[in-house]
Order: C-alpha cells, then sequence, then structure tokens
C-alpha cells in the first residue's frame, strides 16, 4: 500500500495516479512536495514526487494529465527564438565580450556534445535529438556530415528549426512517433527524458529504432545531487514539477536501462550541458535587474558570469563525487531482451 502522508497534495480529476515505472508497484513514501513557482502564471498547486519502496525510483504521483500539463509550459519555458541584439556601443559590446560568459559556456556546452557523440559512434550516420531546443546540434552535427532529425512537441520550436537550419523537425510526442526499426544510429535526450511520461516505454522504442551497434544518449538531473539537498530549503524550485515527471539516480536510470535491454558503457558527472541551481538562482536575481540602462545590463551579464563561473567549479567537484546537479548516460542495446512495460496510469476521480 501507498504511504500518503498528511503532507501530500489533494487528488484532483486533472490528475492521473500512476505505478511506478521501474518496478511496477504502488508502495511509496512522499520525497518532497512543493509548487510550481519557476513562472508567473502557471497553477499554483502542490505537486508530491515519491519514491518507490521497492527500487527506489523518485516520480511525480499523482500528475497532471496531458491536456493539464499544457499550462505548466508556457511559451517562455522554451529557448528563446530570437538572435541576441549586438549593443550599438562599442564599449558596450566590449563589456559584453567580456563578461557574457553564459554564451561562452553555450559553446562550449555544444562541442561537449558533439564530443561524446563523436567518441562512442565516431562515423558520421543517423541522429535523432527528442527535444532540440532552438537546434543548434542538430545543425553542429549536420554540419559534420550526420543526418538529423529532431522531435518536439512544440510547433514554434520545430518551425524555427526547418526555417532557420533546414533541418526536419516532427512535431510530435516522442511516444507516438512511428518510426521504422534500424532508422538510427544514435537517439539523444539531452534534459528530455525526465520529461517523458512513460520513459520505460520510451526506451522500446530507441531499442526497436536503433542500429545494431547504435547508443542512447541520455542527460537527467541527479536525484542524488547534494547542492538541491542543500538549497533545497532557500530554492523555491528544486526539482522542476510538474514538467520532470521523473528524477533519476544512476543506479536507477541504470537499472531501467539494464531492464530494457540496454548496456551501460559510460557515466559522466559533470557536464556544461544542464545548469546547476547555483546558476539558476544567479540569473533569477539578475532578471530583477533592469535591462534599460548600460550599466543595468553590465550588472546582469556580471552577476550571470559569477553564477556560472561558482556553479560549474561547485560542480566539478561534486561530480567527482557523483554528486553533481547532472549526469550523462551513454549505452547501447544489448542481447538481453526487454521486460514487460508497467501498466498504464489511472485517472483519479
Amino acid at each position: 500500500m501507498a504511504n500518503r502522508e498528511t503532507d501530500a497534495p489533494p487528488p484532483s480529476s486533472a490528475q492521473e495516479h500512476v505505478r511506478c515505472n521501474l518496478c511496477c508497484a504502488d508502495d511509496y513514501d512522499i520525497y518532497h512536495v512543493q509548487q510550481d513557482r519557476r513562472y508567473d502564471h502557471t497553477p499554483r498547486g502542490a505537486h508530491a514526487l515519491v519514491r518507490c519502496r521497492i527500487c527506489g525510483l523518485i516520480y511525480l504521483n499523482p500528475r497532471p494529465t496531458p491536456e493539464r500539463m499544457l499550462s505548466f509550459y508556457p511559451a517562455i519555458f522554451y529557448d528563446r527564438l530570437d538572435e541576441p541584439r549586438e549593443p550599438r556601443r562599442a564599449n558596450e559590446r566590449r563589456w559584453k565580450r567580456a563578461l557574457d560568459l553564459p554564451a561562452l559556456r553555450e559553446g562550449m556546452a555544444l562541442r561537449e556534445k558533439m564530443s561524446i557523440v563523436a567518441r562512442y559512434h565516431p562515423r558520421p550516420g543517423r541522429l535523432l535529438d527528442v527535444g532540440p531546443g532552438r537546434g543548434g546540434f542538430l545543425a553542429a552535427m549536420k554540419g559534420r556530415g550526420w543526418s538529423v532529425v529532431g522531435v518536439d512537441i512544440s510547433a514554434d520550436m520545430c518551425e524555427h528549426i526547418r526555417t532557420r537550419h533546414g533541418i526536419e523537425c516532427v512535431r510530435s510526442d516522442f511516444a507516438a512517433l512511428s518510426l521504422p526499426a534500424d532508422s538510427a544510429d544514435v537517439v539523444t535526450f539531452w534534459a528530455s527524458f525526465e520529461h517523458q511520461r512513460d520513459p520505460g516505454a520510451a526506451l522500446d522504442i530507441c531499442r526497436r529504432i536503433l542500429s545494431p551497434r547504435g547508443i542512447i544518449v541520455i542527460l537527467v538531473p541527479n536525484a542524488k545531487s547534494i547542492e538541491e539537498r542543500l538549497l533545497r530549503r532557500v530554492d523555491p524550485n528544486p526539482v522542476d514539477v510538474p514538467r520532470h515527471l521523473y528524477h533519476f539516480g544512476e543506479e536507477t536510470l541504470r537499472l531501467m536501462l539494464s531492464r530494457k535491454g540496454f548496456e551501460v558503457v559510460s557515466i559522466r558527472h559533470f557536464t556544461l550541458n544542464a545548469y546547476d541551481r547555483l546558476s539558476v538562482i544567479a540569473n533569477a536575481q539578475a532578471r530583477k535587474i533592469s535591462p534599460g540602462s548600460v550599466p543595468g545590463r553590465m550588472s546582469r551579464l556580471l552577476l550571470n558570469a559569477v553564477g556560472f563561473a561558482a556553479g560549474d567549479s561547485v560542480a566539478c567537484i561534486l561530480g567527482a563525487a557523483r554528486r553533481a546537479h547532472s549526469f550523462v548516460v551513454i549505452a547501447r542495446a544489448s542481447n538481453r531482451d526487454s521486460l514487460l512495460s508497467c501498466p498504464s496510469s489511472k485517472t483519479v476521480s
């Protein structure tokens, strides 16, 4: 039986109850309860992350129905589509280039993604990116000779990728894709796997469409992160619920991959392709500074630069202990058969 503690949010007709996606049990304890305070205009009801007593998987339960979930994805959730404008004044342009550490970091993060794929699949092939953002990674891989496709639920993002980069982007939920077997050599989930409503089924799809030596790359937030636990009392949004439906640790993601017929070949515990909580908090404070003047804009850049530098330094140290904010898993399909998926969700009345 589930342990329904008194601080758990009450069920509603816009929510659904789910079993553990890893072991199919319905036996859990409350892990963490919080409201969605990332955006100003999303619903403010409480959301409960629970931890399975059997396997330890952390997941949102109950969770919004697919229709209700749309209200938690405002337009601002997606990366901005407009290219940043260069300042008119020469002095401001010099300061911007000197202080714009986020832009420098973004370039380093892109090169990190490319190097991961190149290491484990050296020859160009067919790549499917789930949740491609503005399409920068797809464009970079296309430039290296890869055949690339993106899939995203956002019509605006897909249109941007098609018009800006000339790359195919399918507007669809990944679980609804109908792709033939052996149609991809690499499937990437850069911070999108935790958004999947049925991650086990998503892995089944990946195993079916991947070529025999294909790889899957998954970047997820780390449920064992030290900074999340330390900052939870002062950070209003330590876990991005309800958008993040699952909160993986290394052990639970390894186990899920194994049960779905994958063999983990590498895990990286430090990555530039995720924003640590210190950087997120610094960015939130920077946004409070008015950009209407040159000092205001420079102050925002400086605060962001300090946040990124401090956050990445801490993440590098914590990564050595496998306790950084995120981690990356690279896996290949093995000869083992995939286990059956867990029962589907049921609506809470």
